[in-house]
């Protein structure tokens, strides 16, 4: 296929108009939201039903707000087909309630943190399904950015800073299955069919069964996932992977470790709560000289106790209402960015200096995966933001290449100060939640309300180009 060929014939995100209607009192509380979205999803529905649902049901926003409205419409149109996308349409709905949380704070004279503060949702709260919000650090992740954006000092002349907040829901109800098999030598295969897109999926997965088997995680192979071998997963989306064969994986090493209690059992003619099982062992607590490591006693035992397969299946209890397919979510995610922004007035080239992100990540098992899932989302969204953009005329797209279609790379990336928020889930493991998704949303409203504060502007459509600033410069001069 030629490149052209390529850019006609792949999904692409669905582009979005919104009109919201907030209710406000004057002292900032927010009382009541009317949002309604119309979503492009190009030549055929694809993914675009459930992307309309998904987004819809947070598009008021990570905010207390006792009256929504939220009403979503799926369009056909001649043009590119559009398919899920990292986010899964929150970015556009956190692009539409962030601009507009931020044109009332400063319509009321009232900071933009300040504003968000005292509306957050915090625990206990309604989410828009019902259900009450729990593990909930989105204060404490706006704080930190505030804090790291140096928030109340003022920006020098052309500059300006920006903050936005996100959440987001997960696919609910879904199920993750995993099988852990304890060889005769003591390592691990551990079978997931969650697949390892770079997320470092495999390197989370293999830490949780090492914590739970007691045994280091160089002992532990990941297998790829095959339908041949491979236990059943829904699908490595919606940053469920973590959360749902995450908890799949701690039961079936749980399971694992029941079975080579049992072991012990029949080897010492015990009973099972004498047997103890960690740091790579069994033993009978009362006598310590009945110790035998994983591999010894496989292997004294195989003929008779068979082999040791510890199988898990995760799949979350919840009731009926508004998910992303039929239930409330499981889970929830949030997040704050924040951006400081140059922006020339006579080129209208707008500069990201510096982006701060933080997230609620519940539990960080692996910090080095969790750190570069925030810093590869955020520069995803800094892209989006003020470069990439298919443009299409008379069904024909103008931009059907690498060179005129303007992505960042690594010479254009910021200073980017990932935060990593932990508030335990009591569903995740070890308190865990995704992270891979979320990460993407906030970026472009702060980044637009950094430029509204650097120039006085207020810019509705993305991507914020040099040619739109200029325009939203020349009308406001006129107005």
């Amino acid at each position: 296929m030629t490149r052209e060929e390529v850019f006609t014939a792949t999904l692409v995100r669905h582009a979005a108009v919104f009109t919201i209607k907030t209710g406000v009192k004057r002292d900032g509380t927010l009382v009541a939201r009317e949002v309604v979205g119309y979503w492009d999803t190009g030549a055929y529905a694809e993914k675009g039903p459930t992307v309309v649902k998904q987004s819809t049901i947070p598009a008021g926003g990570p905010y207390r707000i006792p009256h929504l409205r939220l009403v979503g419409y799926c369009v056909y149109t001649n043009k590119m087909i559009a398919g899920a996308y990292r986010g899964y349409g929150i970015p556009q709905v956190t692009w539409a309630y962030e601009s507009q949380t931020d044109m009332i704070a400063r319509r009321l004279g009232i900071d933009p943190v300040e504003f968000r503060l005292k509306n957050l949702l915090r625990e206990g709260d309604p989410l828009p399904t019902g259900q009450p919000a729990q593990a909930v650090g989105l204060e404490e992740c706006l704080r930190r950015v505030a804090a790291e954006l140096r928030w109340g000092e003022k920006s020098a002349p052309g500059r300006g800073k920006g903050i936005a907040c996100t959440f987001k829901n997960t696919k609910t109800p879904s199920g993750s299955a995993a099988h852990v098999s304890i060889n005769q030598d003591g390592t691990v295969n551990l079978l997931t069919s969650t697949v390892e897109i770079g997320q470092g999926a495999r390197a989370i997965l293999s830490q949780i069964a090492a914590e739970e088997l007691g045994i280091a995680t160089n002992k532990i192979t990941v297998s790829f996932p095959d339908t041949d071998t491979t236990p059943f997963d829904a699908s490595t989306t919606s940053s469920r992977s973590t959360f749902h064969m995450g908890n799949a994986v701690k039961l079936a090493a749980q399971d694992a470790k029941q079975q080579l209690a049992r072991l012990g059992t029949q080897l010492w003619y015990c009973r099972d709560d004498e047997i103890e099982v960690g740091d790579g062992c069994v033993r009978v607590r009362s006598q310590p000289g009945k110790t035998l490591a994983y591999s010894a006693l496989i292997a004294r035992c195989y003929a008779a106790g068979g082999s040791v397969l510890g199988r898990g299946f995760y799949y979350p209890q919840v009731g009926e209402g508004g998910g992303m397919w039929s239930a409330p979510s499981i889970f929830w995610m949030y997040g704050a960015h924040g951006a400081e922004v140059e922006v020339d007035r006579e080129t209208g080239q707008v500069k990201v200096l510096k982006l701060v992100a933080a997230h609620d990540v519940g539990k960080a098992i692996n910090p080095v995966t969790c750190s570069g899932q925030i810093e590869g989302g955020a520069v995803h969204g800094i892209s989006l933001s003020v470069s990439e953009e298919v443009l299409v005329e008379n069904g024909r797209i103008l931009n059907p290449n690498l060179h005129d279609y303007k992505m960042f790379t690594a010479m254009d990336v910021p200073e980017i100060v990932p935060i990593m928020v932990e508030v335990p889930d009591p569903e995740g493991p070890y308190g865990a939640k995704g992270i891979g998704e979320p990460v993407l949303a906030p970026t472009a409203p702060a980044i637009a309300n950094a430029v509204e504060e650097a120039i006085g502007v207020r810019i509705q459509q993305l991507p914020l180009t040099a040619e739109r600033v200029l325009e939203a410069i020349a009308k406001s001069a006129t107005t």
